[in-house]
């Protein structure tokens, strides 16, 4: 299926390229979908995600509204949202971690049935430092292993 080419402002295909090895050249550039990537930390595998994005968005083999970016952390989450941003399409793709667009879509949900959501907890020590208080009350110690009983 093609799409339409992109409308709003973007780096040029040259740009787009540009530092990559000829690896990661492929891996943007491929007509392959979908794609895995498996490298090791800091191998660039951010810069090939953001710019394959971009690249397939360029060339109408992508449509940002059907492009979901994931990642673990939101320290990468938010790498891999300004890097979209400078390549002109983050506005138009949703990218985040695992967990905020899985809830995010939990929420949309809810409301759609006009259901309330679930309260979360902001910070888990408040849930977790009365457990440790009862455990050290009771002299456990971190790192000691449960007895089971038998």
């Amino acid at each position: 299926m093609s799409y339409p080419v992109c409308t709003f402002e973007r780096v040029s295909d040259d740009a787009l390229l540009h530092g990559l090895n000829d690896a990661q050249r492929r891996a943007v550039t491929t007509d392959a979908s979908p794609l895995c990537i498996l490298a090791g930390a800091g191998s660039g595998k951010t810069r090939v995600l953001t710019r394959r994005i971009a690249w397939r968005v360029a060339e109408g083999s992508a449509d940002t509204r059907h492009v979901l970016a994931l990642t673990f952390t939101r320290k990468a989450a938010g790498e891999l949202s300004s890097r979209l941003a400078a390549l002109g399409v983050r506005h138009q793709v949703a990218a985040g971690t695992f967990h905020a667009m899985a809830y995010a879509q939990l929420r949309r949900r809810w409301a759609d049935r006009g259901e309330r959501p679930p309260t979360l907890l902001d910070r888990k020590v408040r849930l977790l430092a009365p457990l440790m208080a009862g455990h050290r009350r009771a002299g456990v110690q971190p790192g000691d292993v449960a007895a089971s009983a038998s």
